[in-house]
């Protein structure tokens, strides 16, 4: 598959066209087929090497960046949207597949959309 990949915290990402395709570790795991990927402040400083998080979301070398993704869930065929907290460290949104929990990606736009109301709702009250 093609990722976007950095192979340290100081260096310039690089396109690789031959990066393995992740396996998914658990029953609890499903593979998604990338179809759109932002890229976020979050991503820049953590790829840097400057957010507190690095470390954890880059244990090692080469790693794919990518806080969060749209996608499209191997096993189900449901468009989904990932978040950052479902996904694996090194295996981020900026490649063709990645693996996540798949109690933690949301099916749809309405889910997505009621998850910003609840936390909106909590942040006020």
């Amino acid at each position: 598959m093609k990722a976007l990949t950095i192979a340290s915290f100081s260096s310039t990402p690089k396109i690789i066209n031959d990066y393995p395709i992740p396996k998914t570790d658990s029953k609890y795991d499903t593979l998604i087929k990338i179809l759109a990927a932002p890229i976020e402040n979050l991503d820049k400083s953590v790829a840097s090497g400057e957010h507190y998080s690095s470390k954890y979301w880059h244990p090692s070398f080469p790693s794919i960046p990518g806080a969060s993704a749209i996608g499209k869930r191997i096993d189900t065929g449901n468009f989904v949207y990932v978040p950052a907290m479902s996904m694996r460290p090194r295996n981020g949104g900026m490649a063709e597949y990645t693996v996540a929990q798949s109690k933690k990606c949301l099916l749809n736009y309405l889910q997505l959309l009621i998850l910003k109301w609840q936390l909106l709702l909590f942040h006020l009250l």
